[in-house]
């Protein structure tokens, strides 16, 4: 936008003031052209006739009787009378040839050789027709320059618009892999830059919805279906025993569903976008105390706290949430241990969660961060008792958060070993 800003300002100025001083310099030098030798035959009139008065100038009759016979206008006026300034009064007596106007017309006056008086030749107001087209000629080349100027700088603005309005068009009709042309130099780069990072987002969101709706009825069918048998054999049991392991059947798939929706809804929220409540966060206290509220639970966690007063700028609520994912993700896997760690630097802590079980294959490493996404290895050996949504909201939190995420295998362990790096913005 500031391109636009910038190339409109030059255009105005090279439009107004531009254009406006070539032309008062053409109009000025025209007008130093037509004045550089005025009315030359009057001026040859004027000395004739004061060349000719010179010898007759101490006869008042004959010097009235030469200028009645003229045909032009000439008369006679004391040097007194013709007021003039020191410049002007110098060229009078050095015999130059004065040239005076007024609203009646223009004057021409020159001393007379050897007297006290001055040669008035009045002559008629000058046909001002060119000069008058010329003013018209170059107030509408004024007016045509600015247009042009400004239509110079219009017709980019309009051709980057009529491709925007084309693009969103397309994009309206479903043609999500639509892209704005961005050229060097474009008014509209920057927004046209952000319609196609707008695009690229509606095509991953498409992407993800196709991916979500897809794994959703997979995951859902699957109970339903267990569901719906259980209630079947409900009807034909008569043994108490055996309709009561039916019911609990069917509370665990009620459970798994419920489970199912509360993830989804999980990653829904992140899929909008976060306003995160970021502060100082006691990083290692606060492991420890997410670990402390899963000593109930079989798989044991080993942490030990190293840098316990170094502190980040973390979303306490949501770091949590990332937290417990990613340990009851190793706990899931894990064959009996499970390790939590830090390792601190002066920008960054990376969180590492390490576990002894089968770990991930090269190939999944990636691929696991997406919903609904499973290792090869959990798939085979039908581990996983998850929807493959813990580690995808991971992922968001970390990318909310302007970390990164990576699984590699745990030298320590022999298992898989997740790390979580964000960045810090204090140390203590």
């Amino acid at each position: 936008m500031r391109a636009l800003i910038v190339t409109l300002y030059i255009a105005v100025f090279l439009a107004l003031f531009g254009l406006d001083y070539a032309i008062d310099r053409y109009y000025d030098t025209r007008q130093q052209q037509a004045q550089a030798t005025p009315y030359p035959g009057y001026r040859a009139a004027l000395d004739m006739a004061a060349a000719d008065i010179a010898p007759i100038i101490t006869n008042p009759a004959r010097t009235t009787r030469y200028i009645d016979q003229q045909k032009l206008r000439f008369s006679l006026e004391a040097l007194e009378d013709v007021p003039l300034p020191r410049s002007l009064i110098k060229q009078r007596d050095r015999g130059e040839v004065i040239t005076l106007g007024s609203h009646s017309g223009i004057s021409l006056y020159r001393r007379i050789p050897g007297g006290d008086a001055m040669l008035r030749l009045d002559i008629p107001m000058p046909d001002n027709t060119d000069a008058s087209r010329l003013r018209l000629g170059l107030t509408i080349f004024f007016y045509a320059g600015v247009a042009a100027i400004l239509m110079l700088w219009i017709i980019p603005l309009l051709r980057g618009v009529k491709q925007l309005t084309r693009a969103a068009r397309s994009v309206g009709e479903g043609k999500l892999d639509t892209q704005a042309p961005v050229h060097r130099g474009d008014y509209l780069k920057p927004l046209k830059q952000e319609f196609n990072a707008m695009t690229a987002r509606l095509r991953k969101l498409d992407k993800q919805n196709r991916l979500l709706t897809q794994a959703v009825s997979h995951e859902l069918r699957t109970p339903l279906a267990r569901m719906r048998f259980a209630l079947d054999l409900l009807e034909t049991r008569s043994d108490d025993a055996r309709r009561q392991q039916d019911i609990r059947r069917i509370e665990r798939d009620m459970d798994a569903i419920e489970s199912l929706i509360t993830e989804l809804l999980s990653y829904a929220s992140l899929e909008k976008g976060l306003q995160l409540q970021r502060q100082q966060v006691n990083i290692e206290a606060l492991i420890a105390e997410r670990i402390s509220l899963r000593a109930a639970e079989d798989c044991p966690v080993g942490f030990h706290s190293h840098h316990p007063g170094n502190q980040a700028m973390l979303d306490p609520q949501y770091f949590s949430k990332a937290l417990d994912n990613l340990i009851k993700n190793a706990c899931r896997h894990a064959k009996s241990q499970v390790e939590v760690s830090c390792v601190w630097s002066a920008s960054q802590v990376a969180v590492q969660v390490e576990d002894d079980g089968p770990g991930v294959d090269e190939g999944d490493s990636k691929a696991i961060f997406k919903p609904f996404v499973q290792s090869k290895k959990n798939r085979a050996q039908q581990q996983s008792r998850g929807f493959g949504l813990g580690l995808a909201i991971v992922a968001k939190i970390v990318e909310w958060h302007g970390g990164s995420v990576r699984v590699e295998k745990s030298a320590k362990l022999g298992g898989a070993k997740f790390v979580v790096a964000f960045p810090r913005s204090t140390e203590t």
